[in-house]
């Protein structure tokens, strides 16, 4: 197989795409659904139980972004709002599992942070 059947569906000629469902990851066309290749795939930050800081950073203060802070991380809006308008401040600590869905949330919303040592996408 050669990088243009991989980058392509052999059916519909549309560009695949990447997937990851359960244990599974692989390729697949997105307009006809064909599954083009699949290989196991092992969360491993279901099993970490080590415990990460979430620290903001040089983040500028919005209403919006206080209220999505403070939905996420479970506090209240003044709270959240006190931790944006600070530097370098621990927010939260949490498992893996935690924080990649506030990784999610943030990213999306333009919240600026750092998890040292977080070994996880």
């Amino acid at each position: 197989m050669n990088n243009k059947e991989l980058e392509y569906c052999n059916i519909c000629g549309t560009k695949l795409v990447t997937f990851v469902d359960g244990h599974c990851c692989g390729l697949k066309c997105p307009k006809c659904n064909e599954i083009i290749a699949v290989t196991t795939y092992d969360d491993l930050s279901s099993e970490d139980k080590k415990i990460y800081p979430l620290i903001l950073t040089h983040n500028i203060y919005t209403a919006k972004k206080a209220y999505i802070l403070a939905k996420t991380i479970n506090c209240d809006v003044n709270i959240a709002t006190q931790l944006l308008r600070q530097e370098n401040v621990k927010a939260f600590e949490g498992i893996a599992t935690q924080l990649k869905k506030i990784k999610l949330v943030f990213d999306e919303n333009e919240i600026n942070y750092e998890i040292p040592e977080f070994p996880y996408k």
